[in-house]
């Protein structure tokens, strides 16, 4: 992604993808993370540096380090990586002054977390289900456990709500965007997808949601085991059972559900960060730029957005994806930041 080209060690340190890579050696994020290195090869010592601070931070008892054991454990880090990269001329000094502030004020905030959740324990009254919120922003994508063991990967512009701890009789999230499940097999507890006005219950699967805010259209597409659909919006409340390479298509403005095939290399390109058009309208394929580039797209009035197009780009720059479109759909463009202009 753009975005991991302005990061540094402590924004490696902090991102959910990369933990994922690092902390639960998830294969499609090492497979991601080293095709991402052999086109930023300048980025090396810094994620060599993130692996091993993210490594570090595990610790066998409830008490976060001190500060100086930290900055031992830092130092340590940081001398193991100057062997190797020697040509480099850092000093260890130099690497402690930029990141040690950023490192120990973070193991402060979970010492004080620890602390504030051994505290506030209740003794006597039940204790409110907690719901925690994770959001994706335009051009950024990531991956969560549930508590179940359920792994859920978000697409950009997607938020998800769930609970710190699931019931005894029930697994409840709502989606808001887009995102793909796996998941954990529970035949008495089960799971629950909730997306604009579309419930989606399953027992153990691997389904995808699609439901925008603002969209028309709900999409639930199944890729293994067996999910019931229900348009809990729609007039009058239906419902259909999914099979693998089925999809459930629900159109908000005209209140009907249908039943379609479809190709699992399209509609999941977004978990392998491919961009995949396959005779989508111009229109279509500029909402998708924008969420995936993080951009905001103005369009002249002469380019006709109702034309289809395929094509395919596997984790190409914005530029590179916009050229590609630009020779088949004859228009030129100009980027500005994150800004830009179709003429």
């Amino acid at each position: 992604m753009v975005k991991y080209e302005h990061y540094d060690v402590w924004d490696f340190v902090k991102d959910e993808y990369f933990l994922s890579w690092v902390k639960y050696g998830d294969p499609e994020a090492e497979k991601f993370w080293k095709k991402w290195l052999t086109h930023h090869p300048h980025k090396e010592e810094d994620i060599l540096l993130a692996r091993s601070i993210a490594s570090s931070m595990q610790y066998a008892s409830d008490d976060a380090p001190s500060e100086k054991e930290s900055i031992e454990m830092f130092e340590t880090i940081v001398k193991g990586r100057q062997k190797v990269q020697t040509q480099k001329q850092i000093t260890i000094s130099q690497y402690i002054m930029r990141y040690a502030a950023v490192f120990i004020l973070g193991i402060g905030m979970i010492a004080f977390y620890m602390y504030s959740s051994r505290e506030s324990t209740p003794i006597v009254e039940e204790v409110p289900v907690k719901w925690i919120q994770k959001e994706n922003p335009r051009g950024m994508k990531s991956t969560i456990w549930l508590s179940d063991g359920t792994k859920v990967r978000l697409n950009a512009e997607t938020v998800i709500s769930y609970p710190e701890q699931f019931s005894d009789s029930l697994r409840e999230v709502i989606v808001e965007g887009e995102a793909f499940f796996e998941v954990k097999r529970n035949e008495t507890k089960p799971f629950v997808v909730r997306s604009n006005g579309v419930e989606t219950r399953v027992l153990g699967t691997s389904f995808n949601v699609k439901a925008y805010t603002g969209a028309d259209r709900v999409e639930v597409g199944v890729t293994e085991g067996k999910v019931r659909v229900t348009g809990t919006a729609l007039g009058e409340q239906s419902s259909m059972d999914l099979l693998p390479n089925q999809m459930s298509v629900i159109d908000l403005e005209a209140q009907r559900m249908e039943k379609v095939s479809f190709d699992p290399a399209e509609l999941l390109a977004w978990r392998d960060w491919t961009l995949r058009f396959q005779k989508q309208p111009l229109r279509n394929i500029f909402y998708e730029i924008e969420r995936w580039y993080a951009v905001d797209i103005e369009v002249g009035p002469s380019v006709d957005l109702s034309q289809s197009y395929s094509g395919v780009f596997e984790n190409e720059p914005l530029d590179a994806v916009l050229k590609g479109l630009a020779h088949n759909a004859e228009f030129s463009f100009t980027i500005n930041e994150n800004k830009v202009k179709i003429k």
